[in-house]
């Protein structure tokens, strides 16, 4: 756990295998899903931001459009989720999405309606980190490990130089 900005950022490596739990063989997180309100809205959002595909399915009733998976590879995958029970918001759980550049995912995100929630910053030792409020309301965040780009050539005016988490 990082402090950023007054509050508690959870970016980082995962712990040493040596540090894990017994019980724990493999990474948390396998899956996850992003409430929103209107499916189209949002899946012409994640396409231009991610430049990726999202396939439509439903799923238990429920519309979804499912990010890619590739088998084998490390990380997760998801979802954006319409249904009873999914609601959009700021408040809950912060899914980060791993990207090469994040100033520059950032400003896609903008570009593609979105706002800036948490600017470029610096975590020492970790890499960069930054969020975003989605055109459904949910807070996301972008993450680029040690050697990811914290600004591109055209970095958002606000935001640079990225800032440093204290």
């Amino acid at each position: 756990m990082v402090r950023a900005a007054g509050r508690a950022a959870t970016v980082g490596p995962p712990p040493r295998d040596d540090t894990l739990p017994r019980a724990l063989t493999m990474n948390p997180l396998v899956y996850f899903e992003i409430p929103v309100a209107d499916m189209k809205r949002a899946r012409v959002f994640y396409e231009r931001v991610f430049e990726v595909s999202l396939e439509l399915r439903e799923i238990d009733g429920n519309e979804m459009a499912l990010f890619p998976h590739a088998e084998g590879a490390p990380g997760a995958s998801g979802a954006l989720a319409r249904g009873e029970s999914y609601v959009p918001g700021k408040a809950g759980a912060r899914i980060y999405f791993g990207v090469s550049d994040v100033a520059a995912t950032l400003r896609l995100a903008v570009s593609a309606g979105g706002a800036v929630n948490y600017p470029v910053t610096e975590v020492p030792g970790y890499g960069v980190v930054a969020e975003f409020i989605d055109t459904e309301g949910n807070c996301i965040a972008l993450f680029a490990g040690r050697g990811g780009s914290a600004c591109a050539a055209k970095p958002l005016a606000e935001h640079d130089p990225p800032r440093q988490a204290p």
